[in-house]
């Protein structure tokens, strides 16, 4: 898209190395690295929702002082929770009642406000089920690698799985796109149940338990279509039948 691309890529281990904790590097990377726009991907499950808030609000000030164009959150569909019985369409009912829930619903209400009071373009991309390289803990990864995972065998059990790269893909264009702000959700919009990723792998890559309650999280697509121009194409059900590469798709 444009000019081409420059990423600094800092997280607790890596190249480059930062503590989220850390007001001072964080301030310190942003001043040296200058960038247009910030991917805030923080997904710390176990942290308590006011510590979360404290981080994204120390990135957003960063942002702030350092004239960031663009901010992009990394939201997930667990704000809508899983009792929704139809495509959830961004404007619909934020019914997650995690703790991890929580914590993305508030974060999302501060990147808001902060867009609102201080101008910074902002958009909260929710994710729903991410599978592909590095994401060891996805269903489809451990159909496909192991180890077997329990599988309700029930086409009740519905979710809507998209790949890393396109998830990537997708906020390369969230930053460029600064007239897209609110939320939108990163989806194939396609409704994938435990049956048909039973039948998609032999029978000795999971276990099989029966029953369990109703669960559907499917995403209406639509605003990622029209509005980013994102439209993702790797299907986790032909990547199970046909053999998922085990480091890139």
């Amino acid at each position: 898209i444009g000019a081409p691309l420059s990423v600094v890529l800092a997280s607790r281990s890596g190249p480059r190395p930062l503590n989220i904790d850390n007001e001072d590097a964080l301030d310190e990377l942003v001043a040296t690295s200058r960038p247009r726009a910030i991917a805030y991907l923080v997904n710390d499950r176990t942290s308590q929702v006011e510590g979360e808030i404290t981080r994204l609000r120390s990135a957003l000030a960063a942002a702030r002082r350092h004239r960031v164009e663009r901010f992009l959150f990394a939201s997930s569909a667990a704000v809508y929770g899983d009792a929704h019985r139809f495509r959830i369409a961004e404007r619909d009912s934020l019914m997650g009642t995690s703790d991890y829930a929580a914590a993305k619903i508030r974060s999302e209400e501060e990147v808001a406000a902060f867009r609102h009071d201080e101008g910074l373009s902002s958009v909260a991309l929710r994710i729903f089920n991410v599978f592909g390289p590095g994401c060891d803990a996805s269903l489809v990864n451990r159909l496909a690698f192991g180890p077997a995972p329990t599988l309700r065998l029930s086409n009740r059990f519905v979710r809507d799985y998209v790949h890393v790269d396109e998830v990537a893909r997708a906020f390369i264009i969230a930053a460029e796109r600064r007239d897209v702000t609110g939320a939108v959700n990163i989806a194939r919009g396609i409704p994938v149940d435990n049956l048909t990723l039973a039948s998609s792998v032999p029978i000795d890559r999971y276990q099989a338990v029966e029953g369990g309650p109703d669960s559907y999280s499917v995403a209406d697509v639509t605003k990622a279509r029209t509005r980013l121009g994102w439209s993702p194409s790797i299907d986790p059900v032909d990547l199970l039948r046909h053999g998922i590469p085990s480091t890139s798709c």
